[in-house]
C-alpha cells in the first residue's frame, strides 16, 4: 500500500535506530532529557480488563493503546479540568515540520476506539495525538467534581490550552468523528492558526436544527434554547420530558451489544433480529473495544456511569444550540469562513445522518453534503468527499484500511485514494 510519508516495513530498522539512540544518550551525544516515543510494535490493542476493585472503571479497567498523559487546565468559571491525551510519534525528533494528526472522538465515545487509525498513521510517520474530551473516557473520573453544563466552545478552549499552550502543537490536521466533527469545525473557526487541515468523519455540524421539537400533536418543546447553557436544573426539567434519561439508564448490556451491531432484542422472546439502526457493520478491534466499554460500564463505578449518561445527553443539547436555524451566527452559516482543505467522509449505511428529528432533513447527500460542500468550497478549497460501502457511522472501524489510506494521503498532499464524489452532481 502506498503512503505519502513513506509507510514501509521498517520495524527492524527502527529497533536498531532505537538501540543506537539509547547508546548515544548514554555517551552524552544526545541530551538525556530527550524522550523516545514508543514504536508501533508497542502499540497494543485497547481492552477492558477484569477488576474487582472499588476504584475508577476508567483508570483501572480501561486500557488504551498507548500511555496516557494528564494535563490540568482552568476554564472561564475557575474550574480545574483534567484532560487525558495520548501522544506518539515514531520519528526523531519532533519538530515544527512533523506531520501531526489530532483525533477528536464522538459523543459517548473515547479516544481508545481510534486504535487502527492510530497504528496506520504512526507507521506512516505521522505524529498522532488523541484527546479524551472533558467528561469522556479517561477525562471523566478526574472531573466528577465539576459542573455538567459546558458549551462546546468551553471544551474547545480547554483542549486548545492543552494542545497549543502546554504541548506546543502549533499546527495540525484535526480529525473529528461524529460530534467530534462538529467540534473540530468550531475549533477551526475559533483557532484558525492552529488548524492545517480538517477531516470530518460522519460529522455532525453540517445541518441546522429547529430550536423546538414536537413532543406530541399539540405541544412544541424548546429543547435547544441557549439560555439554559449554564442552568442545569432548567435544562433537566426540559430534557427529562423527552425520556432520554430513563431510556439510557434502563438499557441492559445485551440491549447495547445487539444495538451496536445493527440488531434488536425482543424483550419478550429474547430473539435477536436485524435492525436498520446501529453503529458497526463489521467486527474489528475498535468495534469490540467500544462495545465492551459501553456494556461493562453498566457495572462500573456508579458515579462515573451516571455522569457518563448525563454528559452524553447534555452534549446533544450542546451541539444543538450551535446549529439553530434561528441563529444568524450558527455554526453552519459560518462554514464559508473555514479556509483549510477539508475531507468529508461518510459510511453508506449511516443511520444517524441526517438528524431528521431535529433538522427535518432526510437525505444525507442532498440535504447535508451538497449544501455543506458549497459553503466550504466558497473559501477557495474544494472539499474531498468519500462514501464507504459496507460502513455505518464509524468508517474508521468498519473500513479501517481504506479510511486510514485516505486520511494519510490527505494529510500528505490533500488528495485521497478512494473514489471521490462530486456533490454538485447530486
Amino acid at each position: 500500500m502506498y503512503h505519502p510519508f513513506g509507510y514501509r516495513n521498517t520495524g527492524t530498522l527502527k529497533k536498531v535506530v532505537a538501540i543506537l539512540l539509547t547508546l548515544f544518550m548514554s555517551t552524552g551525544c544526545i541530551p538525556k532529557k530527550t524522550t523516545l516515543k514508543p514504536m508501533a510494535d508497542n502499540l497494543s490493542p485497547p481492552a477492558v480488563l477484569a477488576d474487582s476493585s472499588k476504584g475508577s472503571f476508567w483508570k483501572n479497567q480501561v486500557k488504551y493503546p498507548l500511555p496516557v498523559q494528564y494535563f490540568s487546565v482552568k476554564d472561564a468559571r475557575d474550574q480545574i479540568w483534567e484532560i487525558a491525551v495520548m501522544d506518539s510519534y515514531l520519528g526523531f525528533p519532533v519538530d515544527e515540520d512533523t506531520p501531526t494528526l489530532v483525533l477528536i472522538h464522538g459523543r459517548g465515545a473515547n479516544s481508545g476506539y481510534f486504535y487502527q487509525l492510530m497504528r496506520y498513521a504512526m507507521e506512516a510517520d505521522i505524529r498522532v495525538v488523541a484527546v479524551d474530551l472533558p467528561g469522556y473516557g479517561k477525562s471523566l473520573p478526574g472531573n466528577l467534581g465539576n459542573q455538567i453544563p459546558r458549551t462546546m466552545d468551553d471544551s474547545r478552549k480547554l483542549v486548545f490550552d492543552v494542545l497549543v499552550q502546554q504541548m506546543n502543537i502549533k499546527k495540525a490536521a484535526y480529525l473529528g468523528h461524529s460530534m467530534g466533527g462538529q467540534w473540530v469545525l468550531g475549533y477551526a473557526l475559533n483557532y484558525p492558526n492552529a488548524v492545517e487541515k480538517l477531516i470530518l468523519e460522519s460529522s455532525y455540524g453540517l445541518e441546522e436544527y429547529s430550536t423546538t421539537v414536537p413532543i406530541n400533536e399539540s405541544e412544541q418543546l424548546a429543547i435547544f434554547n441557549p439560555i439554559m447553557r449554564y442552568d442545569y436544573s432548567k435544562w433537566q426539567s426540559i430534557w427529562s420530558r423527552l425520556g432520554y434519561f430513563d431510556q439510557e439508564f434502563a438499557k441492559s448490556a445485551e440491549d447495547i451489544r445487539v444495538f451496536y451491531h445493527f440488531q434488536k432484542l425482543d424483550p419478550e422472546t429474547g430473539s435477536i433480529t436485524r435492525s436498520p439502526v446501529g453503529y458497526f457493520k463489521n467486527q474489528s478491534i475498535d468495534s469490540i473495544f467500544l462495545t465492551r466499554v459501553r456494556t461493562q460500564m453498566i457495572w462500573s463505578t456508579a458515579d462515573e456511569y451516571e455522569r457518563y449518561i448525563r454528559n452524553s445527553i447534555w452534549d446533544i443539547y450542546g451541539q444543538g444550540i450551535e446549529l439553530r436555524r434561528e441563529d444568524p451566527d450558527s455554526l453552519v452559516k459560518n462554514l464559508e469562513h473555514i479556509r483549510v482543505p477539508v475531507l468529508m467522509a461518510f459510511g453508506e449505511a449511516d443511520p444517524f445522518l441526517p438528524t431528521t428529528l431535529f433538522s427535518n432533513n432526510r437525505n444525507i447527500r442532498h440535504d447535508i453534503v451538497k449544501p455543506a460542500f458549497i459553503r466550504l468550497a466558497s473559501s477557495g478549497y474544494l472539499p474531498r468527499v468519500v462514501f464507504y460501502k459496507r460502513s455505518g457511522h464509524i468508517p474508521h472501524a468498519d473500513q479501517a484500511k481504506k479510511f486510514a489510506a485516505d486520511v494519510i494521503q490527505f494529510i500528505g498532499n490533500g488528495e485521497v485514494v478512494s473514489k471521490q464524489e462530486d456533490p454538485l452532481a447530486y
